[in-house]
């Protein structure tokens, strides 16, 4: 048996025995149940193995269909729908973290048999179903070059995309499939170690503002405090003059945001901790609050 069979074999022997969930807890809502914290030797994960589409289709709720609108896409995250219906798809993979401790090393190890071995587009895909059919006949590559692109925005003609390391603004017409035009760099987003990539990105109500999301630099403040200045944050950015300042702070890792154009408030979606057992920490959903503090590394759910 090879090194890496063993250590595989054996964290998922220990999987086995500690990643039992408790059933009946009900985690939706603004008071979810919480179990009691069961830190193991190996966190208790279930790896869902990787799978084309196939013929299985999602259940779809009363009155709704679910159709391939395209495939073959090289790890697409976030999307943005233009006001002409043509639908932009930022894909992208960005670097991952050093391990610590034999943990990390045996973790990293059982969640890559849960990963795609496709590797990031690095690129702005623009998808067109112009007949209405649910299937994108176009397909064209709108930005190439990239460097793990995730967040977008549009504002008055300019699109806007976040990378791991940088927020870059585009000239946009609507209906054109391809931009050449190199980005110009609104400003630098902290990209040191990089734990958590992803750099979420939205449009304030009045566009003044760009909202950027920026996780924590580890599970929970174990690589030490002095990694995780700028991290675990929202950034409020300037469109114009790219000066930002720390709209909010102690949120993990707001992986999505968007502007509820009712009460006009940002919200955000937020991943938890890890390691505390199978059904801690729940990831949730917030109205971002100005100034706030949302308990991260220190604390979850108030």
């Amino acid at each position: 048996m090879t090194v890496r069979a063993f250590i595989l074999s054996a964290g998922l022997l220990a999987l086995a025995a500690c990643g039992r969930s408790q059933p009946g807890l009900d985690q939706t809502g603004d008071r979810p149940d919480l179990p009691d914290q069961r830190q193991t030797l190996l966190p208790p994960m279930k790896i869902a193995t990787p799978a084309g589409w196939g013929n299985e289709k999602p259940t779809a709720p009363a009155g709704f269909t679910v159709t391939a609108f395209a495939t073959g896409l090289a790890i697409p995250r976030q999307m943005l729908v233009l006001p002409n219906g043509d639908i932009l798809v930022a894909e992208g993979s960005g670097g991952s973290a050093p391990a610590l401790r034999p943990k990390d090393v045996i973790a990293t190890q059982i969640k890559a048999m849960g990963k795609t071995s496709v590797k990031g587009g690095n690129r702005i895909t623009l998808l067109r179903d112009a007949d209405g059919d649910g299937r994108a006949e176009l397909r064209s590559a709108l930005i190439t070059g990239l460097n793990a692109p995730y967040g977008l925005a549009l504002v008055e003609g300019q699109l806007y995309v976040a990378t791991q390391d940088a927020l870059l603004r585009f000239p946009y017409r609507e209906g054109e499939t391809r931009i050449t035009t190199p980005g110009v760099e609104v400003t630098r987003l902290p990209s040191r170690i990089n734990h958590h990539w992803t750099k979420s990105l939205a449009a304030g109500p009045d566009g003044s503002k760009l909202y950027v999301g920026i996780g924590s630099n580890s599970n929970v403040g174990e690589r030490g405090m002095a990694v995780e200045e700028d991290r675990a944050v929202i950034w409020e950015v300037d469109r114009q003059s790219g000066m930002h300042r720390t709209y909010a702070s102690g949120i993990r890792n707001p992986t999505a945001l968007a502007v509820e154009p009712q009460t006009r408030r940002l919200w955000a979606v937020v991943n938890e901790r890890d390691e505390l057992g199978p059904q801690l920490v729940p990831d949730y959903m917030t109205a971002v609050r100005p100034g706030a503090f949302y308990g991260w590394p220190y604390s979850y759910w108030g």
